[in-house]
């Protein structure tokens, strides 16, 4: 039987017996979800990265539009009327950071209901919005503050949104390898909305979990938007 390439059948029976005995054995590693431990699941993450990089494009439209309001002449007639260049250019930050505020949300609720993404507690979520869209906001004010037109503006923001969404972390995290990239990665306010939101989703998660990385991006906002509001309010001339 052997010679024929045939398995004799007490051989048989004693491999059957082997494979029997193995598949009894409980496996030393289970792969899967781990439910009720908490931390950021690959929806939530993905919710979050695609939130803050689309927020820095979001934002540009009420700042940015005071390019095409001088160019079409409506500015003009905005500085005509008895309201200062600074009212004008408030007017303005304020209405990009609604913009903001309204986009976020809206990504949220729908990640939350259409996606199954969990953002762990509201209040926490609702101060990395207002914190990270205060960021975003920042940044268009530099660069309404560098650029002449509406053109410049639009292809400095793509740039600027799609460098600081590398660098962040919207598409991938740069953190794990360390050494310079780790460091790079934490300068920038993407880290911060989605390292926050994963403190959120940890268990036992308070609204006190977020108070760093929203603390860092309101210093991000103050130490960029300060500036930047010097120099936008050059663009706010006929």
């Amino acid at each position: 039987e052997r010679r024929l390439g045939r398995i004799p059948g007490d051989v048989l029976r004693e491999h059957e017996e082997v494979a029997a005995q193995l598949a009894a054995v409980p496996p030393v590693l289970r792969v899967g979800d781990a439910p009720g431990t908490g931390g950021q699941s690959e929806k939530t993450l993905m919710a979050s990265g695609m939130m803050t990089f689309f927020l820095f494009f979001t934002t540009q439209f009420g700042l940015l539009g005071l390019l095409a309001e001088r160019r079409q002449g409506t500015l003009a007639r905005l500085l005509a009327a008895p309201v200062t260049r600074r009212q004008v250019l408030l007017a303005k930050v304020g209405t990009s950071y609604v913009l903001g505020v309204m986009a976020m949300t809206t990504l949220a609720l729908c990640s939350w209901l259409l996606l199954g993404a969990d953002f762990g507690n509201p209040v926490g979520l609702a101060i990395l919005i207002a914190t990270g869209v205060a960021a975003a906001t920042a940044t268009t004010t530099v660069i309404l503050g560098v650029v002449r037109t509406a053109e410049q503006a639009s292809s400095a923001m793509a740039a600027v949104a799609l460098v600081l969404g590398l660098l962040g972390g919207s598409f991938f995290s740069m953190s794990r390898g360390g050494g310079i990239a780790a460091t790079i990665t934490q300068l920038t306010p993407h880290h911060w909305f989605m390292e926050g939101v994963t403190r959120l989703t940890e268990r036992g998660a308070t609204v006190a979990s977020v108070a760093v990385p929203a603390a860092l991006m309101l210093l991000f906002a103050i130490v960029v938007g300060v500036p930047g509001l010097v120099l936008a309010r050059r663009a706010v001339r006929p």
